[in-house]
């Protein structure tokens, strides 16, 4: 069974995400990339969920061998507002560009794998700053039911819960996870 997450979990998590960037970002010549699942309502973590993260998690580590991108150290935690992984990464021998370049391999994992619309990776340069899809300049994720943008299905409530999670557990029973590793 699992815990219900409430509005103060996820608030309890974002401050516990931000005082942990800033204890990794202490150190010089790394940058973060982070991953989250794109679920929406107050279960985050359950067997099908974890089984996405690590695919996730599996896909990132494959892009960024792909790009010679040296990993410093993976983090991996599951908590009751979600699954959350952190890939310390070195800059050293990397620019902006190459930075850019990483960010566009981010966002093609998230909207052209089979399960990435369900992965959020996120690309922080320092504690202040993160590249963002405007950033390089790209369109914002669209939603999971009917392909506008997420954020203006989000703001009017247009889909409910129940219908986006069922589009959700649809394309997890459709994705065959065996032998992906």
């Amino acid at each position: 069974m699992h815990k219900e997450v409430v509005l103060l979990d996820i608030l309890h998590a974002r401050d516990r995400r931000l005082n942990e960037r800033s204890q990794h970002f202490c150190y010089d010549n790394i940058f973060l990339i982070t991953l989250m699942l794109n679920i929406p309502g107050n279960e985050k973590t359950n067997e099908k969920y974890i089984k996405v993260f690590k695919e996730g998690m599996f896909l990132l580590k494959k892009r960024l061998d792909s790009l010679g991108v040296k990993t410093v150290e993976v983090k991996e935690n599951h908590y009751n507002t979600g699954s959350e992984g952190v890939f310390i990464v070195s800059n050293e021998d990397l620019d902006q560009n190459s930075l850019i370049t990483i960010k566009k391999e981010l966002v093609k994992l998230e909207e052209t794998h089979y399960i990435g619309r369900l992965l959020d990776y996120d690309l922080y340069i320092n504690m202040e700053k993160q590249i963002s899809r405007k950033d390089i300049p790209l369109e914002s994720r669209r939603c999971f039911v009917c392909n506008k943008k997420a954020k203006d299905c989000s703001r009017s409530r247009r889909h409910n819960i129940e219908e986006i999670l069922e589009v959700i557990d649809k394309s997890i029973e459709n994705y065959c996870f065996n032998g992906k590793h």
